[in-house]
């Protein structure tokens, strides 16, 4: 069987996040790419050997040899083209946010719509997070007392999508979104927000965030989310869990293929270790082809999508900040 896939927007994340990551997933194959400018398109075509190109995004959806789409748009317009190509009866694979706030996606969530939806979370599907949730789940680190993760990314122009509210910008929604998603899977829902300060706001977009968490189930824990966009915050990823027991750290649990470490601390000792450094894209487009082609069933459907998006909502809520746009196409 083969996934014929059809791209919407020809964005700086699509090469890694699915054309060269079919590489390792022969299943999928590229039928169409389509952009908001014709002669972009066409030239990310030539470029990585797309054999069509798309008039528009509508023409894409419509096209018959097209068995599902990947949506690499600005946030704010993710949801606006999931609900077309869920409509027409595509299967979809979007980048994060699937939408810019909670209220907009629990509504198209109760269309019932029949295809996959899945939310390019593709960090969830490579072994290190398997390790780390495997580290937790044998209670290594005994009774879990503070969790934090942090990204930043200082390479963000002023002017980029990004940085504009009208295009759900902001380094909570775009980083800090792993942090609340990391802290969901950890501890499950529902997570409560104690605090939550964002700084460098110019036109309501966050340039850097904090926000504190907590969960019902565990007294006294805390769970703390920092993400910066500020060109003095130099690039970094890291997640650290201690407990009763010990402390966990994970170095680059975004994107392992670029370079990652764990490292275990006990009282009998420290134990560091890397696992395998193919991309996360890789796992996350096989996770895709199998949820479409037989049926598997994704950790990062639509309903987690939005226990993330409820989460995000409250953090900007209590920030002072309004939750951002999901416009319609």
């Amino acid at each position: 069987m083969t996934l014929r896939l059809g791209l919407l927007g020809a964005a700086r994340i699509t090469p890694a996040a699915v054309i060269y990551a079919a590489d390792a997933v022969p299943e999928v194959s590229f039928t169409a790419v389509a952009a908001r400018d014709h002669a972009r398109a066409e030239a990310f075509a030539q470029e990585h050997a797309i054999p069509s190109v798309a008039e528009n995004y509508a023409a894409l959806i419509a096209r018959d040899d097209v068995d599902a789409v990947y949506i690499a748009l600005p946030a704010s317009h993710h949801l606006g083209w999931v609900d077309a190509a869920l409509a027409a009866g595509k299967a979809v694979l979007c980048e994060k946010p699937l939408s810019g706030n909670a209220p907009a996606l629990r509504s198209l969530l109760q269309k019932g719509y029949g295809p996959m939806l899945m939310e390019a979370m593709h960090y969830v599907y490579h072994p290190l997070w398997a390790r780390v949730e495997e580290i937790l789940r044998f209670g290594t680190l005994g009774t879990l007392t503070e969790l934090a993760m942090h990204f930043s990314v200082p390479h963000i122009p002023p002017g980029d999508i990004r940085r504009e509210f009208h295009t759900a910008g902001g380094a909570l929604l775009d980083l800090g979104i792993y942090g609340v998603h990391m802290f969901r899977r950890l501890l499950g829902d529902p997570l409560t927000v104690a605090s939550a300060n964002a700084q460098g706001v110019i036109d309501q977009v966050d340039e850097r965030f904090r926000g504190v968490l907590t969960h019902a189930a565990h007294p006294g824990l805390t769970a703390t989310v920092t993400a910066s966009m500020s060109p003095e915050d130099p690039l970094a990823a890291w997640l650290s869990l201690r407990g009763s027991e010990g402390s966990l750290q994970v170095q680059n649990p975004v994107a392992p293929q670029l370079g990652h470490e764990l490292t275990l601390t006990r009282k009998d000792g420290e134990l560091r270790e890397s696992v395998d450094p193919t991309p996360s894209y890789c796992y996350q487009l096989q996770a895709f082809a199998d949820a479409v082609l037989r049926g598997k069933r994704p950790p990062t459907d639509g309903a987690d999508a939005l226990a993330t998006a409820v989460v995000l909502d409250a953090l900007y809520e209590k920030a002072g900040l309004p939750p951002r746009p999901a416009l319609e196409r």
